[in-house]
C-alpha cells in the first residue's frame, strides 16, 4: 500500500502539472489503446519514484509493465499506481494528467522528456519531419515573429530547432512551410500538432509528420 507522504506528493504534482502537452493524432499503425505518456516531472517519493505527464496516445493502467524510452536503450519499468487529483485510479486515458508511480527503476534513470510506453510500440528518436505554419497578427504586428528558420522550438518541455527543407528559407505566413525538427533530447515517435506559443500569443502551428531514425 502507498504510504500517504506519497500520496500527497503525486497529488500536489498533478496539480502543478498543468495542461501544455501538445494535442495528439496518433499513428494508425500504433493500436488505440497503446500507451505514450510524457515524463515532465520526476520526484522520489518514500514508494519508489513518481512522475507527472500527459497521456498523450491510448491508456495508461495500474498495475502495468511499460518501456521508458528517450535516452538509450529502453528500461522495462512497472507502474504501480496511478493518481488525479489526490485519487488513486486504475485508468488514465489519452488527453488527461496524471501522476505514476513507478517501481524497477533508479531515480537517476529518469529524465523529464521521456515517454512512458507500451513495450515494442514506439521508437525514440531526434529528428522529424514536420510543417510549421507561421501565424500573422495584423492587428497586434510587433507580435509577428521573424520568418526566418532556424527556429526554436519547445514541445512538451524538451527544446529543439525547427529548419527549412533550405537552409536559411523563410517561413511563409498562413500556409504550411515543410521542414526538419531536430531535438535536444529524444522523444518518442507520436505525431501531433503543438500551437507554438511566444510572448503569451499564439504565433503558429506545428505538426509533426514522421520521424527520421
Amino acid at each position: 500500500m502507498l504510504k500517504e507522504t506519497s500520496l500527497c506528493l503525486l497529488a500536489s504534482l498533478v496539480v502543478a502539472c498543468g495542461g501544455t502537452s501538445p494535442e495528439t493524432r496518433p499513428e494508425a499503425s500504433v493500436p488505440a489503446d497503446a500507451l505514450a505518456m510524457s515524463v515532465r516531472q520526476v520526484a522520489r517519493v518514500p514508494a519508489g519514484i513518481a512522475v507527472v505527464g500527459r497521456v498523450m496516445h491510448g491508456v495508461a493502467r495500474a498495475p502495468a509493465d511499460v518501456d521508458l524510452l528517450g535516452f538509450g536503450d529502453p528500461i522495462r519499468v512497472r507502474i504501480v499506481a496511478l493518481d488525479q487529483g489526490g485519487n488513486l485510479v486504475s485508468e488514465v486515458v489519452a488527453g488527461q494528467d496524471a501522476a505514476a508511480l513507478l517501481v524497477g527503476v533508479d531515480l537517476a534513470r529518469v529524465r523529464v522528456g521521456q515517454v512512458l510506453s507500451t513495450p515494442g510500440t514506439y521508437f525514440a528518436t531526434r529528428t522529424y519531419t514536420a510543417d510549421f505554419v507561421l501565424a500573422k497578427d495584423l492587428e497586434n504586428p510587433e507580435r509577428n515573429l521573424p520568418a526566418f528558420a532556424p527556429y526554436p522550438i519547445e514541445i512538451a518541455g524538451v527544446k529543439g530547432t525547427f529548419h527549412t527543407a533550405k537552409s536559411g528559407d523563410p517561413l511563409s505566413y498562413e500556409t504550411a512551410t515543410r521542414g526538419t525538427l531536430v531535438l535536444e533530447q529524444a522523444i518518442v515517435l507520436l505525431p501531433f500538432t503543438s500551437t507554438i506559443m511566444w510572448g503569451g500569443a499564439i504565433v503558429g502551428d506545428l505538426t509533426i509528420l514522421g520521424a527520421v531514425r
